[in-house]
């Protein structure tokens, strides 16, 4: 993961959860977007790059810091 993804990630959640609806709806089309290019991403690859689809339920930490 390259530096700053997750702290990039953290300030985006902030943001989509703020009080401005303006700057939360701007965080939320974007989160959006991000949501859709990673399943265009494991479509393409064939592996579930957050691990949403393992048995365990649990998330990938190295890729998905966010969820």
């Amino acid at each position: 993961m390259q530096v700053g993804v997750q702290d990039t990630g953290k300030e985006l959640l902030r943001a989509a959860r703020s009080m401005g609806p303006d700057l939360s709806a701007l965080a939320w089309a974007m989160l959006a977007k991000g949501t859709r290019r990673l399943r265009e991403l494991e479509k393409k690859t064939g592996r579930a790059l957050c691990g949403w689809d393992r048995p365990s339920g649990k998330n990938d930490e190295t890729v998905c810091s966010l969820v």
